[in-house]
């Protein structure tokens, strides 16, 4: 649980807390936008390494063609 007590926050005025967020707010935007977009480039880097995969279609074609053969 946050704890609004921390030594970086005690005792500053609200105009010094709103200054604070003020001057970090390109940071916090660039984080913002930075996390997902990696966490994108991740998946899609892990699901090439794994190579080609059946889609829920194909597999079902192919199910029901060794169906159809039996």
């Amino acid at each position: 649980m946050f704890q609004f007590e921390s030594a970086e926050w005690f005792g500053k005025s609200a105009s010094q807390i709103e200054l604070t967020i003020d001057e970090g707010g390109p940071i916090v935007l660039i984080a913002g936008v930075g996390e997902p977009a990696l966490c994108f480039a991740t998946v899609a880097l892990i699901s090439r390494m794994c190579g080609t995969t059946e889609t829920m279609d194909e597999i079902e074609v192919r199910e029901a063609a060794a169906a159809v053969k039996k």
